[in-house]
C-alpha cells in the first residue's frame, strides 16, 4: 500500500534512465482481455500437491504467519502442525496425522511453515533479528505452559493441541498435548508416532476451527477501528455478518502462492493485507462481486509475510534482503505485470533485488504492484498469463491502481486533515467518491458483473435563428451498469459531458451550414454511442448598415461607411431634402466608405443619411448637423440618433432593411424587372 498519487506522463518517464547497474526484469506488457466473468478454476490443494501419498482434500490447512498468531490469541481448542514440505518430519508423518485426525472426527489440523518461503527463509534460525523476533514472539505464547517445550527447533513439537484458556491447578497450561516422538525424520518410528497421534486426538472430545470470514472480519474491523474510531466520518465495520453469507476470500501463504501460480486453471488473486487500508476499503465489494458471479475462491496474498511490518517481512521492499522473493515471482509467473510505478523513474517506483537471493549477481529491477491489486491468472496464456486486471487506464497509456478510502466508498466525508478551504475540501470529496464509485463499477465488470450501456436511439437536433444548435435525446434501455453520463459531439469534435440525468444539451453560435451530432451514453466500463443525426442551421438575415463620422457642420468632410450591403453601386444622400453626397462601390463582403462634403446649403438640424441601391433605400441613420462656425470655419458637431459621439467619431445608424426584407421585389429590381419602388423625386 502506498499513498495515492497520479502518474506522471508514462512516456516521458520511461524515457529516464535506469542506473547501468540495474536490469529491469521482464517482458512487454501485454492488455489483458475485455471483461468477462473469470471462469470457475479448479480447487488447488497446496497439501495434497506438496506431499507423497497424502490425499485431497486433508484436514490440513495452511496459515500465514498472521493468522497463526490470531489464532493463538483466540478462544477455543486447536490442533496444530509446526512444518511444511521442506521439512522432513512432516514430511514423513502428514499422512498418518491425517489418519488419525479422520478417526477422531477431526476435520482441521492448521498448518505453519516456520520457512516464510517455504524452502529455506525460516524465522527459526534465521540471521535477520526482526523476523527472528517473529518466533520469539510464538515461543512466548506457546511456552505459557506447566511444561514449555517450545525454543529449541531440534525439539520443538511439530503436532499439539493449544488452548489459551486452558489451565492446570490454577496455571497456565496453553499446551493441552503434544506428540514428541517426531524428532528425527530419518529415525521415526512409525507404529510408535502412530499410537502417539491417536493418544493426542483422543484426549480432546473436539478441536474448534475458525473461518476465513472471521480471520479477515475480526482482523480487518478491528485495525479499521483503531485508526479510524469516528463511523460517522470513516464508517463502520468494513465486514459485516451479511458478508459470512457467501464468502469466498481466502489468504494464502508465500508458497501456497507460487503452487496457485503453477496449478492449471484460471486463478483470481487479491494482492493485499489486513493492515493496508486501501485493501480494507474494497475488500466487501470483492468478495460480493466475486461470489455474485460465482467466482469459489478469492486468493488474498499479503506481501508483508507477517503480516505488518516493513523490510525485511515485506517482500515488496528493495530494502528487504528477501525483496527477490517478489522480484523472481514477478519475472517468473507476470510477465505481463500492468503497474502504476514507472521503474525508471525513482527508485520508490521499483523494486530492486537480488535474482535468486544471490548477492553476487547483478542488481535486477521490478514493476512495483501497489495494493490492493486484482488479477485472473491463468499460465496456460503463455507470455500473457495475467488474463485481467483492474486498473484505471488513463489517456496518455498509463494506469492508476484503485487506492481509495473506505470511507470514499461509502460516501462519508472523511476528515479535513489538510485543512483546505471549505470549497476546494468540497470538491475533492466529490474526486473521491467518484473514483470510488468507478473502482466499484469497474470490480463488476472484472467479474462479468456489468457491461457498457446500449446508445441511445438517434438523437433529434433543432437549430434556432440566433444559430443555436439544441440535441435532445432518450436515455438507453439499458445503461449497462449505473449510467456516468453522456458525452454530446457537435461534427465529430471533443465531446461535452453532461449528467447522467440529462436528455438535452445546447451547442451555441453555431456556424451556418450542416452539422452532425452524436450523443454516446457512458459508464466507467465504456461508452456505445448512437447514430449520427444532423441538422442545418440557416445563416441570419444580413442587415445592412451605415456609419458616419467627421465633422458634421456644412461645408464639413464626412466618411460614410455602410456594412452588410450586397455587392455593386450605391449611391448616399443627405436628407431631408435630397442632397447627393455621392456615390461608392460594396466589394464582395459587403462593405463600402465614402468620402463626402457636407453641403454649403445645409440648415443646422436633424438629418438623414440615406444609402440607395437601385434606386431602393437600404438604409439610414440620422444625424445632427451643427451650425456653420463663426468666421466660416468648421467646429465639432455631433451625428444624430444613435450618433453619439463628437467630431471624428462614429455616429452608427440603426439597422437598415435586411435582405430577407427586400424579397423578390429586390431580385426582380436588381434584374431590370421595371419600376417598383417609386423613389420621390429629387429635387
Amino acid at each position: 500500500m502506498n499513498t495515492h498519487k497520479r502518474p506522471r506522463n508514462a512516456k516521458s518517464l520511461l524515457a529516464a534512465a535506469v542506473a547501468s547497474t540495474l536490469i529491469v526484469a521482464g517482458g512487454v506488457a501485454l492488455a489483458p482481455a475485455a471483461n468477462a466473468a473469470p471462469p470457475t478454476a479448479p480447487t488447488v490443494d497446496y497439501f495434497a500437491d506438496s506431499f507423497a501419498g497424502l490425499r485431497t482434500g486433508s484436514v490440513f490447512t495452511p496459515v500465514t504467519f498472521e493468522r497463526f498468531e490470531r489464532l493463538l490469541d483466540s478462544d477455543g481448542t486447536y490442533a496444530f502442525l509446526i512444518g511444511g514440505p521442506a521439512d522432513g518430519v512432516t514430511a514423513a508423518t502428514v499422512a498418518s496425522i491425517d489418519q488419525a485426525a479422520q478417526a477422531h472426527g477431526i476435520d482441521t489440523v492448521y498448518a505453519f511453515d516456520p520457512r516464510l518461503d517455504g524452502k529455506s527463509l525460516d524465522i527459526r534460525t534465521t540471521s535477520s533479528a526482526p523476523l527472528k523476533e517473529l518466533y520469539t514472539r510464538l515461543v512466548e505464547k506457546l511456552n505459557k505452559d506447566t511444561n514449555p517445550q517450545f525454543g529449541d527447533p531440534t525439539t520443538d513439537p511439530t503436532l499439539f493441541i493449544y488452548d489459551r484458556s486452558h489451565t492446570a491447578s490454577g496455571v497456565e497450561d496453553r499446551i493441552v498435548g503434544s506428540v514428541t516422538s517426531a524428532r528425527d525424520a530419518e529415525n521415526i518410528d512409525p507404529v510408535t508416532f502412530s499410537l502417539d497421534v491417536d493418544a493426542l486426538f483422543a484426549s480432546v472430545p473436539s478441536v474448534d476451527t475458525q473461518s476465513q470470514f472471521t480471520f479477515f472480519h475480526d482482523a480487518m474491523n478491528q485495525r479499521h477501528t483503531a485508526t479510524y474510531a469516528d463511523a460517522s466520518l470513516f464508517g463502520g465495520d468494513v465486514l459485516t455478518a451479511d458478508d459470512g453469507a457467501n464468502f469466498v476470500l481466502q489468504s494464502v501463504t508465500y508458497p501456497e502462492l507460487v503452487n496457485l501460480l503453477e496449478s492449471d486453471g484460471e486463478h483470481v488473486i487479491l494482492f493485499g493485507g489486513t493492515w493496508c487500508h486501501n485493501t480494507r476499503a474494497l475488500v466487501k465489494e470483492v468478495n460480493r462481486a466475486a461470489a455474485a458471479s460465482g467466482v469459489k475462491t478469492v486468493y488474498v496474498f499479503d506481501l508483508k509475510l507477517d503480516g505488518l511490518s516493513n523490510a525485511p517481512a515485506h517482500i515488496r521492499d528493495s530494502a528487504s534482503e528477501y525483496s527477490y522473493l517478489y522480484g523472481d515471482l514477478v519475472a517468473k509467473y507476470l510477465p505481463n505485470l500492468r503497474t502504476q510505478y514507472v521503474p525508471a523513474v525513482s527508485a520508490g517506483q521499483r523494486v530492486e533485488y537480488y535474482p535468486g537471493g544471490d548477492t553476487g549477481a547483478e542488481r535486477a529491477v521490478s514493476l512495483k504492484l501497489q495494493v490492493p491489486y486484482l488479477i485472473s491468472y491463468n499460465k496456460a496464456a503463455g507470455n500473457a498469463p495475467i488474463t485481467k486486471d483492474w486498473l484505471h487506464e488513463n489517456a496518455d497509456g498509463s494506469f492508476t491502481e484503485y487506492m481509495t478510502e473506505f470511507w470514499w466508498v461509502a460516501g462519508l466525508p472523511g476528515k479535513n486533515s489538510r485543512n483546505l478551504a471549505p470549497e476546494v475540501w468540497a470538491a475533492q470529496q466529490q474526486t473521491n467518491w467518484a473514483f470510488a464509485a468507478e473502482a466499484v463499477a469497474k470490480l463488476d465488470g472484472f467479474f462479468g458483473l456489468a457491461t457498457a450501456p446500449d446508445a441511445p436511439a438517434a438523437p433529434t437536433a433543432t437549430a434556432s435563428a440566433s444559430g443555436d444548435v439544441t440535441v435532445t435525446w432518450a436515455a438507453p434501455a439499458n445503461g449497462g451498469s449505473a449510467l456516468t453520463g453522456f458525452d454530446v459531439a457537435l461534427d465529430g469534435g471533443a465531446a461535452v459531458t453532461v449528467a447522467a440525468n440529462a436528455t438535452s444539451h445546447v451547442f451555441g453560435a453555431v456556424a451556418p451550414g450542416t452539422h452532425s451530432v452524436t450523443v454516446a451514453a457512458v459508464n466507467h466500463l465504456g461508452s456505445a454511442r448512437s447514430t449520427a443525426t444532423t441538422v442545418t442551421v440557416t445563416a441570419p438575415p444580413v442587415v445592412p448598415a451605415v456609419t458616419v463620422t467627421g465633422d458634421l457642420r456644412p461645408g464639413g468632410t464626412i466618411s460614410v461607411s455602410g456594412t452588410g450591403f450586397a455587392a455593386g453601386a450605391v449611391s448616399v444622400e443627405l436628407h431631408s431634402t435630397p442632397q447627393v453626397l455621392g456615390s461608392a462601390t460594396a466589394a464582395a463582403g459587403g462593405g463600402f466608405t465614402l468620402t463626402a462634403t457636407i453641403p454649403a446649403n445645409v440648415p443646422a438640424g436633424a438629418h438623414a443619411v440615406v444609402v440607395f441601391a437601385n434606386g431602393l433605400e437600404v438604409a439610414r441613420t440620422a444625424v445632427t448637423v451643427a451650425p456653420a462656425a463663426a468666421g466660416g470655419g468648421t467646429g465639432d458637431a455631433t451625428a444624430g440618433a444613435s450618433g453619439q459621439t463628437a467630431r471624428g467619431l462614429a455616429g452608427t445608424g440603426g439597422p437598415g432593411i435586411p435582405y430577407l426584407a427586400l424579397g423578390t421585389a429586390l431580385l426582380l429590381v436588381l434584374a431590370g424587372a421595371g419600376t417598383l419602388v417609386a423613389r420621390r423625386a429629387r429635387s
